[in-house]
This record gives structure tokens, C-alpha cells and sequence, in this order.
């Protein structure tokens, strides 16, 4: 099947900003299309034109929109979004018993005679 650059024939159903950065031009979109009776969803860049005009480019991917891709697309989010809480979750309590093992340290050196007066006994 020939790859179709110019996207004539498509038509917008459904259209979102994931990210834009108006200083660069730039945006990120999902999209939800429609081309030859067939529905796709896609990620594209988009950039701005010298009219001011947001168009898409090459740079980006679709894929053929019904539930099984669907389904299959929402749960890798889901998946992913849930590892990363648990990953933030594991860094923050590593932080906590790390800073509760050096308070531990810290007071063992205060209270321990030797190490105050620079003897050992």
C-alpha cells in the first residue's frame, strides 16, 4: 500500500493537543481519522506556518482505530502509568530510609565518646 504524504482524503474526527511549545512552532496531537471508510488513531507533530495556520507533517504514527487497538493502546498506558507510580514510589521511600539511616549515623557519632575526644577505647 503506498504511504499517502499529503494526507488528502483524510478528514478529522477528533482532534487534541498532547504538547505545544509555541515558541518553537511546534505541537504534538492525537488524532482520530478518517480515510477510505476506515477510522485510524495517530500521534503527529504539527508545526506553524508563516500564516499561523497548524499543519501537520510526516513525523508521526497512526494505526487502525477499533477496540482491539484500542483496548490493547489503553492498557500499555495503564501499564506504564502504574509502573512509573510504583518506581516514583520506591525512589521516594529509598530517600526516606536513606535519610533516616544518616540521621541514625549522625547521632551514633555525637553520642559515642571516642569519636568526640579522637581516642578509640
Amino acid at each position: 500500500m503506498p504511504v499517502q504524504d499529503d494526507f488528502k482524503g483524510h478528514t478529522d474526527r477528533l482532534d487534541a493537543i498532547i504538547f505545544s511549545d509555541d515558541k518553537l512552532g511546534l505541537q504534538l496531537r492525537m488524532t482520530v481519522t478518517e480515510f477510505m471508510g476506515r477510522y485510524y488513531m495517530g500521534v503527529r507533530k504539527y508545526f506553524l506556518s508563516f500564516e499561523g495556520e497548524w499543519l501537520p507533517t510526516k513525523t508521526g504514527v497512526s494505526w487502525e482505530y477499533n477496540l482491539e487497538t484500542s483496548t490493547n493502546m489503553f492498557g500499555a498506558f495503564t501499564e506504564i502509568l502504574s509502573e512509573a507510580e510504583v518506581l516514583a514510589a520506591v525512589a521516594a521511600e529509598h530517600e526516606k530510609i536513606k535519610e533516616r539511616e544518616s540521621a541514625i549515623e549522625s547521632r551514633t557519632e555525637t553520642s559515642d565518646p571516642s569519636v568526640q575526644s579522637g581516642t578509640e577505647g
